[in-house]
């Protein structure tokens, strides 16, 4: 899971029984994302776009044999 808060960034985090638990910090602000679904590619890349708060940037994670990579754009 990639989950965000306003105090402390966005994460990557894992589900351990009912809940998600931190496992890395993945920016220092918080992303907002207004898509449902994941888009898979034709080469099993999981992307997802987002959007960040007061800076008006966007981006998008890709998600490849459990690489996250993360695409910011001004």
């Amino acid at each position: 899971f990639i989950t965000s808060n306003s105090k402390e960034g966005t994460f990557l985090a894992k589900r351990k029984d009912s809940e998600l638990v931190k496992v890395k910090k993945l920016l220092d602000y918080r992303v907002y994302t207004y898509e449902t679904e994941i888009k898979v590619t034709d080469d099993n890349h999981y992307l997802n776009n987002f959007r960040t708060g007061y800076e008006k940037k966007i981006g998008f994670f890709n998600v490849n044999d459990n690489i996250v990579s993360i695409n910011i754009y001004e």
